[in-house]
């Protein structure tokens, strides 16, 4: 079945904040695998700054300069390890209310979680990036770098394995809400975050019966 955009008379920006090159690179490649129509406009961008303050003043910036919604993304082990959990929560708080015009979601320790649940499943804890990647990531994407190049290169395989990162992320959370209801326990809400673009845009999420990369 086809999918079902916005009409054509409705204009609709979204820009994706995402920390780094990781988050820029997966959603350009997770656009150009959506093919939307030309009134439809996803923008992922880097923020100015990693610090969460600044993030949620680039995200008012960008609505002020006409986009519609902004989605951030976070990667949660350095906002523990810079002790900003209180600060992040407020400004989480603050903007993912109903009808609000943006939203955070989150990733701990960081965006690389949502790669691995493509493959694999896990609760071990971790704080540290580039320890999960070396442990764990690496295990089924051996040659990952954060580079464009790198993750432009697995979409196809991302696109293919959708629905179980879905059933994965999933889970974890109801592992968390249930069993370890930690701030530093694994979380990914990637997930959430390509429902809510979906939803803005008016299109049913990929799976893997959708178009290819």
């Amino acid at each position: 079945m086809a999918r079902k955009y916005q009409t054509a008379q409705q204009r609709v920006s979204i820009v994706i904040l995402g920390e780094g090159v990781t988050e820029r690179a997966y959603f350009r490649g997770y656009k150009k695998s959506m093919k939307i129509p030309s009134n439809i406009k996803v923008e992922p961008q880097l923020p100015s700054s990693p610090d969460i303050k600044q993030m949620e003043k680039d995200a008012k910036w960008h609505i002020e300069q006409g986009a519609d919604f902004v989605l951030c993304v976070v990667d949660k082990d350095d906002i523990i390890h810079k002790s900003k959990q209180s600060l992040y929560e407020a400004i989480r708080k603050r903007c993912n209310r109903k009808k609000s015009r943006i939203y955070f979601f989150e990733s701990m320790p960081c965006f690389e979680l949502w790669f691995f649940l493509h493959f694999d499943y896990t609760t071990s804890c971790y704080h540290d990036c580039d320890m999960f990647i070396r442990d764990m990531l690496k295990k089924h994407i051996p040659d990952y770098q954060k580079t464009e190049r790198c993750i432009l290169g697995h979409m196809d395989e991302f696109i293919n394995r959708m629905i179980d990162a879905k059933s994965n992320a999933q889970r974890l959370r109801n592992h968390n809400k249930n069993d370890c209801p930690n701030d530093d326990a694994l979380n990914c809400e990637i997930d959430l975050l390509l429902e809510k673009l979906h939803e803005l845009i008016g299109s049913p999420p990929l799976s893997n019966e959708a178009s290819r990369y």
